[in-house]
Parts: C-alpha cells; sequence; structure tokens
C-alpha cells in the first residue's frame, strides 16, 4: 500500500513548534516593521497589513514580539468574519513531507487553549493547532 504523505510548515511560534497543513497557507512573509500595529491593550486584536488589506494577526507566545521573523497567512477555516489571518513566528517556516503512518498522539505538554494535539515525528515533537479555537477568540474580538 502507497503511504499517504502529508504537506505540512512547520511553523516556530516560540518554545514549540506548530503544524500547519499547506493547504490552508496563502503566504508566508516577512512582517513589516511600519504594518505590523501590535496593540497591547486587553481584548483588542493585533492587527498587520496584507496585500493592503487589514487582517488580525494572532500572536501564540506573546513574550518577545520583537524578535518576529515571519508572518504566516492563513485562509479562515471556521470564521466568516476574515477571510484569513496572519501567524507570528520566531524563525523561518520550514515545508516538511510527513507519512501519515508515522504520526503518532503523545500527552499533551503545553499547557495552551489554543493546542489541540501534540504528536512526535522522527523523535521530533511537533503540536497541532486548534485553529477551531483561534477562529472563535478572534470573532469575540471582533465583535
Amino acid at each position: 500500500m502507497k503511504p499517504q504523505i502529508i504537506h505540512v510548515i512547520t511553523a516556530p511560534v516560540g518554545e514549540y513548534s506548530l503544524l500547519i497543513p499547506s493547504n490552508c497557507i496563502l503566504e508566508i512573509t516577512i512582517p513589516d516593521k511600519h504594518q505590523a500595529e501590535l496593540v497591547q491593550e486587553p481584548n483588542k486584536l493585533k492587527t498587520t497589513y496584507w496585500n493592503n488589506e487589514k487582517i488580525p494577526l494572532v500572536v501564540l507566545n506573546s513574550s518577545n514580539t520583537d524578535i518576529l521573523s515571519n508572518f504566516i497567512i492563513i485562509k479562515s477555516l471556521f470564521n466568516s468574519t476574515y477571510k484569513c489571518y496572519a501567524l507570528a513566528c520566531y524563525a523561518i517556516p520550514k515545508i516538511i513531507e510527513i507519512n501519515k503512518n508515522n504520526i503518532t498522539n503523545t500527552a499533551i505538554g503545553v499547557r495552551n487553549n489554543n493546542i489541540k494535539y501534540q504528536t512526535s515525528i522522527n523523535n521530533t515533537t511537533y503540536f497541532i493547532a486548534d485553529f477551531n479555537n483561534i477562529e472563535s477568540m478572534l470573532k469575540k474580538s471582533y465583535n
């Protein structure tokens, strides 16, 4: 039987990396310091610009926003309020191919509402985001 290969992007979002299916990604871009608005007020959306359009910026690890290196533009899967949003990364995302049979679920070691699963691939731990939760958070912030 032919192995099921999945193309994913590894997104370094702080001390851990997320796996994002490549078909969810519109673009990987370098943030322009003059275009990014990192609003620090509670319950306010952080925003940036993509294709001259203001979009939400999701920063999962907001400990040091000065070292952001890339934004991954992700198309919304569950939220019709925004057609897309940016996910902040702290290093260059990489595309990898994984065999679906090599993914194993392990106990989640990170306490974060935006993380749904933890997996190990070739002895490296990755996390899978809860995009439904992230987009619900964006929708609540919009209203």
